[in-house]
């Protein structure tokens, strides 16, 4: 149900911002992809996968008013193996979904705020699937710092302070594990201009979700993440 509303938030966010730009500038298209280490707790036999995996990233956003722009964005990706690795694992997979707004605070700075839906799975040699899913409200900041003419560097990190996460089995209806935690998301970017509205940029994207079982508080879980070298292309018009 959760994950129905906000993939449905989504998509109608991606409607509003895509008939936007047909009467007003400021809209602006990107995707990207990114290399690096997956992060998933196993809660059956409770320890942390990771594993080397590529991801994709296509995301949207306007500009509905100086200063203030909403932005949509989602992540895909995993790995499947032909036969078990050295995990017992045949594939991972890994969906991120954010929705927000950016607000200009100064020159080079914004504050942004909005939502986070996670979702990371496996499947074992016996053919079973786990996943945890989960989400939470984001706040945070970002900065801009021109280079060049054509160059900018910019940071952005999110905090998420009250994650709720459960753990799915596909033999079991019922999550088998609920937990309450926290999120981190950061992104580090070198930008290069070009004519027409288009942009490349390469950096750094590291995504973590934590929370603590709900039977045993006093161990906290890593239930999703990433972490690792992304590059992207923008076009704003």
């Amino acid at each position: 149900m959760k994950k129905g509303f906000v993939v449905l938030l989504g998509a109608a966010l991606l409607v509003v911002l895509g008939s936007s730009a047909a009467f007003a500038k400021g809209f602006e298209v990107g995707a990207s992809v990114q290399y690096g280490s997956l992060t998933i707790y196993d809660a059956g036999w409770d320890e942390r996968l990771v594993s080397q995996a590529p991801t994709g990233t296509v995301s949207a956003s306007y500009e509905v008013v100086p200063r203030v722009r909403v932005s949509g964005e989602y992540t895909f990706g995993g790995l499947s193996f032909d036969e078990p690795n050295d995990q017992d694992v045949t594939a991972y997979g890994y969906r991120n979904f954010r929705v927000g707004g950016t607000f200009q605070v100064l020159n080079n700075v914004d504050l942004l705020t909005g939502w986070t839906w996670f979702r990371s799975s496996y499947k074992d040699d016996e053919g079973d699937d786990i996943t945890n899913t989960g989400s939470g409200f984001r706040v945070g900041i970002s900065a801009n710092v021109p280079v060049t003419d054509r160059i900018s560097a910019s940071v952005c990190y999110a905090f998420l302070p009250y994650v709720y996460s459960e753990t799915l089995k596909s033999w079991d209806e019922e999550p088998c594990a609920n937990y309450l935690g926290a999120g981190h998301e950061l992104e580090a970017k070198l930008s290069l201009a070009f004519r027409g509205g288009l942009a490349a940029y390469v950096g750094y994207r590291a995504e973590t979700y934590s929370g603590t079982y709900d039977y045993w508080a006093d161990d906290y879980y890593d239930l999703a993440g990433f972490s690792g070298l992304l590059a992207g292309i923008t076009y704003g018009f």
